[in-house]
């Protein structure tokens, strides 16, 4: 699988973590944020302008959802040995009000 079908892959099942993300368990929480971690690599790489776009929409959603996974994101931070703060996803809960909005 060449890292264009990945990118493309890995911001389709984002894009579905996020949609689906009420009721989501545990795992799935990580997996999604695993996937993110993925994302932000490749969009760094070979990422696209649209790309960029199509990821900055679900990432806003993410935002807008992000009360559903409060309590998931303190226990994930301890078990993933503290992501860098640069992945604001893994800190929604922490970010300011203002931040939340705009990163």
């Amino acid at each position: 699988m060449t890292k264009r079908e990945k990118l493309e892959k890995y911001i389709k099942i984002y894009e579905a973590n996020v949609r689906y993300l009420e009721g989501s368990l545990y795992e799935e929480v990580a997996s999604m944020l695993t996937y993110r971690d993925l994302l932000e690599e490749l969009l760094t790489e070979i990422g696209t302008k649209e790309d960029r776009k199509k990821v900055a929409q679900i990432d806003e959603e993410l935002r807008e959802r992000r009360n559903l996974i409060r309590e998931d994101l303190k226990l994930l931070r301890k078990s993933a040995q503290g992501p860098p703060e640069s992945y604001w996803w893994w800190y929604l809960d922490k970010l300011p009000e203002e931040q939340k909005i705009t990163a």
